[in-house]
């Protein structure tokens, strides 16, 4: 059991590391092209869509699945100890994603906002309910924001309309409704992984590729599966707010391109993916110096030479795998230091 949840780990690494480099690289493209310095006027995406289009699409659908990640790591963690965590626990790490968010964006909503309350509610259902209600809660997210505005409550314009469903500008990015879907997604994967024979998990995994690449063909020949890009605001609600269709088509790229990543990673492929897992372990601290700091050089530095802007994406990738190899080493350091200092104080104790 303890190999299987190390090897769970370390395939979690690899996907978490995946969607930081996806994110890095979709970043880096739309503020390369944007306007001004805020990342949300796009310039002369007409002359360079053909290029450009289909590394956004890439790196786009690939760093959304940080929120299934996420959800798979909620539920390892949750199940990983002898004892389930207690209400402290969660509100600590709540908390700590919450403060995160705020210091990455404080005048919007933020995906470690978004997975902070996601985390809060599956814990709260899990806890004082069952993960059934997991399953309840998730197939309805998509629905969410459809029904609450079919109801027309009297929050139109406030914060927390635009945090649930989001609001008409897109200012917020990562409303509750659809995309706890993804989440939940994540968390009811573990789930069934640990509850269901492999026998019968591999049949299920068969018959929800053919329905998702079923779906998805279904949606490009009716060329509904692109997302809605504004150009005078690409982050809006072409991107966070998409329609049923469009929702359940990236869904089920992410859970496939998951499914495909674990699939590869049980062969002898450690080399190539170690750059990845190392990345993903630390993803937190690189996504925060990617986001705070690497912003203000392409900036600096956009142009139109394209060369310029793909080098720019790889010497972030590789400053990453630099910084996750380095804080991975120091780390280890430190550990068997402490290790080691703990079992020559136990051979002095019981030798005294």
């Amino acid at each position: 059991m303890l190999k299987n949840k190390t090897q769970e780990i370390e395939e979690l690494s690899i996907h978490k590391g995946i969607s930081i480099c996806s994110m890095i690289g979709l970043h880096t493209i739309i503020w390369w092209m944007s306007k001004g310095n805020d990342g949300f006027i796009i310039k002369n995406w007409d002359k360079y869509e053909f290029i450009l289009t289909p590394y956004v699409l890439f790196f786009g659908w690939l760093s959304l699945s940080f929120a299934f990640t996420s959800g798979f790591s909620f539920h390892l963690w949750i199940f990983n100890k002898s004892n389930f965590p207690n209400l402290f626990s969660i509100i600590k790490r709540v908390l700590f994603l919450f403060i995160v968010g705020w210091f990455l964006n404080p005048k919007s909503w933020y995906i470690f906002q978004f997975l902070s309350v996601s985390m809060a509610l599956s814990y709260l259902l899990i806890k004082y309910f069952c993960i059934e209600f997991i399953w309840i809660f998730t197939f309805l997210s998509p629905f969410g924001a459809n029904i609450l505005r079919y109801f027309h409550l009297p929050w139109e314009g406030s914060y927390l309309e635009a945090i649930l469903i989001g609001d008409k500008n897109g200012l917020y990015f990562w409303p509750f409704f659809p995309w706890y879907f993804l989440f939940g997604c994540g968390i009811l994967f573990r789930d069934i992984k640990l509850k269901v024979s492999k026998k019968s998990r591999n049949l299920m995994i068969k018959i929800f590729l053919i329905l998702s690449l079923s779906f998805l063909n279904i949606g490009e020949f009716f060329k509904i599966i692109m997302p809605t890009i504004d150009l005078t605001h690409f982050w809006g609600t072409g991107i966070f707010q998409p329609n049923l269709f469009q929702f359940f088509s990236w869904s089920a790229l992410i859970i496939n391109s998951f499914i495909a990543v674990e699939f590869v990673s049980k062969f002898n492929f450690k080399k190539i993916f170690y750059a990845f897992k190392k990345i993903g372990e630390y993803s937190l601290i690189i996504y925060i110096i990617h986001y705070k700091f690497f912003v203000s050089y392409v900036f600096l530095y956009k142009n139109d030479d394209f060369s310029r802007l793909f080098i720019l994406i790889l010497l972030q990738i590789l400053f990453s795998i630099f910084i996750g190899v380095i804080l991975d080493f120091f780390i280890k350091k430190v550990y068997m230091e402490k290790q080691i200092e703990k079992k020559k104080n136990a051979w002095q104790t019981s030798n005294i």
